[in-house]
């Protein structure tokens, strides 16, 4: 079984998984070549290129550009696993080995899975053996608590022995509108996408302004930028990482709403820095 999810995090999670009594499979004969790390980010960028090409270099070097001293080595070690990961799953899969691809409400997954299908079309889906585990959106904990869900990330790596159980097959027809959906979306080639009504669409660069500007309104003129995208990731749980988060604030300041007063050390994310509101 190869086990396919779409970032590092996760992926680190589940090598630790594999190494407990409760991981996912057997995991005392488990070994790392079971992983398959997608870490493309493709919810973000332009798709319509086939395989993981320039444009997907580029979306990625855009978001890893708010860590610059750390950006070039992170997306050549990000390209370098999605090379090796995906070479590894077409010779595996083409052998019948079966696959179970991880989906959470995290676009990024969400898109993995659609882009995945239409990768493996060539080989025939009727072939494939596939399952899907989604992660529940929402558990009770023992004391009666209700917990939401967003990413694998927040998921203990010995729990996902018992959270492989909720795993479906697909029929090939459904991997076929899957595959053909991931199309759709290439001839659409927005710089977005993301899950609306359980559906994933093309979506404006704007989509989740409203909740920065939200928490914008709330700081003072003068805030820690730091401190006003970690209040959107936690307070929203939008399913995005940090960088789309700064990108967007980046562009409040080229619209001049913002101005920076500080920057930020040289080996800190851009982010790291006060700004001011401009007030018109």
């Amino acid at each position: 079984m190869l086990e396919v999810v779409f970032s590092d995090s996760v992926a680190g999670a589940m090598r630790i998984a594999f190494a407990h009594k409760n991981s996912v499979g057997s995991a005392a004969a488990a070994s790392f070549i079971n992983i398959i790390n997608l870490p493309l980010a493709l919810s973000v960028g332009t798709i319509n290129e086939a395989g993981i090409g320039p444009e997907r270099e580029k979306a990625i070097s855009l978001l890893m550009g708010t860590f610059p001293s750390m950006a070039f080595q992170a997306v050549n070690g990000i390209l370098n696993t999605a090379h090796k990961s995906y070479d590894m799953l077409v010779e595996q899969v083409q052998k019948g080995e079966p696959i179970r691809v991880w989906v959470s409400r995290e676009p990024d997954t969400v898109c993995g899975l659609y882009w995945l299908m239409e990768q493996l079309l060539p080989l025939g889906l009727e072939k494939l053996d596939v399952t899907l585990v989604e992660l529940p959106e929402w558990e009770r904990t023992p004391d009666g608590c209700i917990v939401r869900h967003t990413g694998w990330g927040e998921i203990e790596p010995y729990r996902f022995g018992k959270m492989a159980l909720l795993g479906k097959k697909l029929p090939a027809d459904y991997l076929l509108s899957l595959a053909n959906h991931w199309k759709e979306l290439q001839q659409e080639n927005a710089s977005l996408r993301a899950v609306l009504n359980g559906k994933l669409v093309s979506v404006p660069d704007s989509l989740y302004d409203i909740f920065i500007l939200r928490e914008l309104e709330k700081q003072e003129d003068e805030f820690n930028e730091a401190q006003l995208v970690g209040q959107v990731l936690g307070k929203y749980q939008l399913g995005i990482g940090d960088g789309w988060i700064a990108l967007r604030l980046e562009q409040f300041i080229r619209d001049g709403l913002l101005i920076p007063v500080t920057a930020p050390e040289p080996d800190a994310p851009v982010y790291n820095r006060i700004l001011k509101k401009i007030k018109k």
